[in-house]
């Protein structure tokens, strides 16, 4: 999630328009899916969803189509070096390539 200034310039760099990030409007306070609150939504349509644009938190007309950013857990990939068989783990499954 975009809770700090580093992440919000990563993804201005990186996207242009507007992207929804995982914020909105509920009981009074924004948040964000996890939980957490954030005060730093810039108001300008009084409107229940929030989208990131030129670097900034704005509320945002929840139908407008937008990009979105969606955040992922990392995969972590264990490899084991044999001469006949590679094993990788992914997300805690087995994978096997007797290739």
């Amino acid at each position: 999630m975009l809770k700090n200034a580093t992440d919000l310039d990563f993804f201005t760099d990186q996207i242009k328009g507007t992207s929804w990030v995982g914020l909105c409007f509920t009981d009074n306070r924004w948040i964000w899916l996890d939980g957490t609150e954030s005060r730093s939504v810039t108001i300008r349509y009084n409107t229940h969803c929030a989208a990131l644009y030129k670097s900034k938190l704005y509320d945002w007309k929840c139908a407008d189509q937008n990009h979105w950013i969606c955040e992922k857990r990392a995969v972590q990939l264990l490899i084991k070096e044999d001469f006949n068989i590679l094993p990788v783990s992914i997300s805690g499954m087995k994978h096997v390539d007797g290739n």
